[in-house]
Parts: structure tokens; C-alpha cells; sequence
């Protein structure tokens, strides 16, 4: 997991995750690199700004519960830290960091 600050940082951590793994033409040409466009994804399980669990489920949770039941794979989660900075933010922090450990 990785709380970034600017899309610099954000960049250097993917460049790192990615570069610790496989060739990535060669995992994106034998379906093992997926990316999803963030806008698209979004729309999909977003209900006025905030994520809705189930339609979250629907859209994400069914993909990575069909993958991980093809083969074991790392998931890089990064969120920008700016909104989990102060007293809210560091309620909001544990329960992200909390329901990603598993």
C-alpha cells in the first residue's frame, strides 16, 4: 500500500512495483497485466462521490476474485495522502489500511 503526495511519487512507487515483477509486454500479451482506465471504473460503482459497497463488489471484487482463483498475483493499492490528513483523515486512514491487510 502506498499514500502518495504528488504524481511524481505516485509514478516512481508504480515504476518500482512493476519493475520487481514480470516483463510487463510480456504479462500484458498472456492477460496477467490488466490495467482499467480510472474514469471508466469509477462510473461504474460510484453513487454521488462516494463508493457504493455493492456496486463495488459487482465491478471490482468479481475481478479480482476470478483472478485469484486462476493464479496468485500483487495488487499495489495507492491512495493521495492530502485526504487523510487530520483528526478525520486518520480515522479514514486506519479503516483503508485495515481492510486491505488481508
Amino acid at each position: 500500500m502506498q499514500f502518495y503526495e504528488s504524481e511524481t511519487l505516485l509514478v516512481d512507487c508504480v515504476t518500482s512495483f512493476l519493475a520487481t515483477g514480470d516483463d510487463v509486454s510480456a504479462a500484458r500479451r498472456d492477460g496477467i497485466y490488466v490495467t482499467r482506465g480510472a474514469a471508466q471504473t469509477l462510473s461504474t460503482f460510484m453513487v454521488d462521490g462516494a463508493p457504493d459497497p455493492h456496486r463495488f463488489s459487482d465491478a471490482i471484487g468479481e475481478l479480482w476474485n476470478e483472478l485469484g482463483g486462476q493464479q496468485p498475483f500483487l495488487l499495489l493499492y495507492a491512495y493521495p495522502a492530502q485526504p487523510f490528513l487530520g483528526a478525520l483523515g486518520e480515522q479514514a486512514f486506519r479503516e483503508v489500511c485495515s481492510g486491505t491487510q488481508r
